[in-house]
C-alpha cells in the first residue's frame, strides 16, 4: 500500500491531478443566499517536474527541505470570470509521517496563510502577470506522502491586498485554494482497494 502510494506522482496521468477543469464553492452565508454558489475554475498549464526549493518558499521550503522533499509539480488555473488565478503545488515527501509533520508545523504557525507556493505565470493568458508579488493566501493540505499547497491572487497584476475588507473576495478566493488543494488530494490519497486472498484460507 505504501508503494502504491508513493508512485502515484509518477503513473497517474497528469489531468488525474491537475484536471481541466476543477469545481469549488462558495458557502450561502457568504452570500446573504439560502443557496451555495458552484463556481469552476480552468487549467491554463502544468509545468515540468522541478525541485522543491523552485516550487516553494518561505517556511514551506524550509520543513519540505528538513524533511527530505524530492520533488514537486506546480499547475495554474483562472476562475471562470478571468479575475482570479492560482497556483497550486504538489511536494513529494519520503512518507506520510513526513508529510504530516510538515503540514502540522505549517499549519500550527500559522504561516498556512502566508504566500509559500512560487506563482506559476502562464504568458498570453490572465496569469501572465501573476507573479510571488501577487499571491494573496494559500491553503494547505497532505495525502500519503505528498504535500499540496495552492496560493491565489489577481489576474489584474494587483500586489498584495486586505482581504479581510471584502469578506466575500476572501471566500471566494479561500474556496479557490481550497478545491485546488482538495482535487489533487483525492487523486493522490485516494483509498485502495482492499486486497482480495482469491485462494484456501491462509493464503
Amino acid at each position: 500500500m505504501t508503494w502504491e502510494l508513493e508512485r502515484r506522482w509518477r503513473v497517474l496521468p497528469a489531468g488525474a491531478i491537475f484536471p481541466g477543469a476543477v469545481g469549488y464553492t462558495v458557502p450561502s452565508n457568504d452570500l446573504n443566499s439560502s443557496s451555495n454558489l458552484m463556481l469552476q475554475a480552468r487549467l491554463l498549464s502544468i509545468s515540468p517536474e522541478t525541485t522543491c526549493a523552485a516550487a516553494v518558499t518561505g517556511t514551506a521550503a524550509q520543513l519540505l527541505s528538513r524533511y527530505g522533499c524530492t520533488a514537486a509539480m506546480r499547475a495554474t488555473y483562472v476562475d471562470s470570470s478571468g479575475s482570479l488565478v492560482a497556483t497550486v503545488a504538489v511536494a513529494v515527501l519520503p512518507g506520510t509521517a513526513a508529510q504530516h509533520a510538515v503540514v502540522q508545523d505549517l499549519t500550527g504557525s500559522g504561516d498556512v496563510s502566508a504566500s509559500l507556493v512560487r506563482a506559476l505565470p502562464v504568458a498570453g493568458t490572465p496569469a501572465a502577470g501573476f507573479g510571488d508579488q501577487q499571491r494573496q493566501m494559500t491553503s494547505a493540505v497532505g495525502a500519503g506522502p505528498y504535500v499540496i499547497l495552492s496560493t491565489a491572487g489577481f489576474a489584474d497584476g494587483r500586489h498584495h491586498v486586505r482581504l479581510s475588507a471584502d469578506p466575500y473576495l476572501d471566500q471566494e478566493m479561500s474556496s479557490l485554494t481550497a478545491g485546488l488543494t482538495s482535487t489533487a488530494e483525492r487523486a493522490l490519497g485516494k483509498p485502495l482497494a482492499p486486497v482480495v486472498c482469491p485462494g484456501a484460507p491462509g493464503c
